[in-house]
Formats: C-alpha cells, structure tokens, sequence
C-alpha cells in the first residue's frame, strides 16, 4: 500500500474528492462564521446571500451552532451598530486635522476648503445613510431572517438528554485531556455546554454525515490549532486528526475553509464572480490578517496560498 493510500488525511483532497464536495457534500457553518455576517457592508451582505441561495440544497446546521448563533447574535448585532456610530468620529477628526495643518498656497485656499467641504458632505452623507439602515436593523435582524429561510427544516435535532450528558460529563473532558480535536483550544472559563461547544458540533457533524453517506465542508472563522495544523502560528490545512475520525465514523471525507475561501471557491464553482472589493472586503474582517494568505498550500487556479487542496484545474459543478 502507497503513503497515500495508508495517510490520506495527511494530503489535500484531489480534484475528484473536491469535486464530489461541491457536487453532493453536506456544507455547513459553525456559529463564528455565521457571526461574521454581521461584520459585512450590506451590498457585500447581499452578494454572499446571493451565492448561499445557490447553495441551499445542501446547506446544513448543526444544532449546536444554530444554538450559539441564537445566544450571540443580538449581542454581536449591537456591538456592531455600536462600531458604526462611531465611524464619523476620527474619519471627519482626520479631515479636520487636515484642514488645519494643510500648508496650502494662499491663492489656493479657496479651491482646498471648497474640495474639503465637499468631502465633508459626501462623508456625512454616508454617515447619515449608514445610520438609517443601522436603524431599520435594530428593529429586525435581517441576516437572521435571511439564515431562517436559507437553512429552513435543514437544522438538526438536539441530542437525547442521557447522549448530551455522556458527552458533557465524560466524552469531551477526555478528549480535551488528551487534547483530541477539536475544542481544547478553548481558553474561556466556562462549563458544561458552553465549554465544550465545539465537541458537542463535531460530534453532530460525525453522526449527520453517517446517517447522510456524505462528504462535508465546515466554514468557520476559527483558526486555532485544534482545528487546523498550524505553521509559524498560521492555519495551513484541516487538523488530520479530524479528517480521520470523519472517516472511521462516517466514511467520507471532511474538508475545511474560512469564510472568505469559501466564497472566493463559489464563485468559481458556479461561474457568479462577486463584485469589485467584496473578497477584499471580507479579507479585511478575517480573525487574523495573516491568516488570509495561508501561507503554506498554494493553489495554483487562484495564484496565491490556499487552505484548499483544489489542483491541476478547477472543481466545477457537473
């Protein structure tokens, strides 16, 4: 038997594995990157929308991350309407500065005050319309709305009591003790549930792709080393660990991208390039800069590092 036959979870998913992925596999979020929708400009919002609708057929939730969605999302909502009450701030503070320490030639005075007035109005005119869709989303939360139409009666099932609490109490304390993936990256001070949130997922995701007979891919904006191999503190490629244990227990492959990644990959899966700064966008909001470049997996279609394993052409929907 060759190296690859006998460490598969060691080598990135060929074409053929990638393609059978897109074509038939069980894609699902976990609560960080459905989070980071709220992080997003509207018209990059609807564009995403628009490539998830494609995508609706196979779109699946674990109960554990529709839980946690549930749990955080009015406070991420608010803290970020927070965020954006405060753009006009240091953005009209900047120009004020510049109006003032601008050493500018006499006769040329009027012309930069009139061109900084103008820039002036323009920002508070975007201020004043960022606020009025702020406003709109406080009294209903449109990327929740949105997510309950995508994924419908496509959400799973909490586990039987007696099955959540061998899991709690004896499952996931071993596994963070022995620091089997995924979850004992976790740092946090809480318990039960809330600790071993990220066991409780996998676990849901192991038993859904067994009862399913499918391969599936995880978006998430976790990027800690219990889910992913880390190089020079970067995530390169899905955990081994992870992609085995998929295998023994549901025997079918397991694969992994961040969510900029994943929609880079979609638009080229279904032909629907996004607009002008949308990836450039999401880059901006990824958990680490550096993370963005996955340093070490290169993927040639895109001509710049990857977490996928996307070779020697690109996978296409049959």
């Amino acid at each position: 038997m060759r190296l690859r036959q006998m460490f598969p979870e060691y080598y990135p998913p060929d074409d053929a594995a990638m393609q059978g992925i897109w074509s038939d596999g069980i894609i699902t979020f976990d609560t960080s990157a459905l989070l980071k929708f709220y992080e997003y400009s509207p018209p990059t919002r609807e564009q995403l929308f628009t490539l998830l609708s494609l995508l609706k057929e196979r779109l699946w939730l674990a109960h554990q991350a529709a839980y946690e969605y549930q749990k955080n999302r009015v406070r991420v909502l608010h803290e970020q309407l927070a965020k954006d009450k405060g753009l006009g701030v240091p953005i009209l503070g900047a120009i004020r500065e510049l109006r003032t320490k601008a050493k500018v030639p006499p006769i040329e005075q009027p012309e930069f005050d009139k061109a900084i007035d103008e820039v002036v109005a323009a920002v508070q005119r975007a201020l004043t319309r960022i606020q009025m869709l702020d406003d709109s989303f406080e009294h209903q939360d449109q990327i929740e709305a949105f997510f309950d139409l995508l994924f419908g009666d496509n959400v799973g099932k909490p586990p039987p009591a007696e099955e959540r609490k061998k899991l709690l109490e004896v499952d996931a304390p071993q596994r963070y003790k022995e620091k089997k993936p995924p979850g004992y990256a976790d740092d946090d001070p809480k318990t039960g549930i809330a600790h071993y949130g990220d066991v409780v997922l996998w676990k849901q995701l192991l038993l859904h792709a067994r009862d399913q007979g499918r391969p599936v891919l995880l978006v998430t904006e976790d990027f800690k080393e219990d889910w992913w191999v880390q190089a020079n503190s970067l995530p390169v490629a899905p955990r081994a660990e992870l992609i085995r244990e998929m295998q023994e227990e549901a025997h079918v492959r397991f694969h992994m991208y961040g969510v900029m990644d994943f929609f880079d990959q979609v638009q080229k899966v279904f032909d629907k390039p996004l607009g002008s700064g949308v990836l450039e966008e999401l880059a901006t909001h990824e958990e680490s800069e550096d993370a963005v470049g996955m340093l070490l997996i290169t993927c040639p279609n895109t001509g710049r590092a990857h977490t996928d394993g996307v070779r020697d052409g690109q996978p296409h929907i049959p």
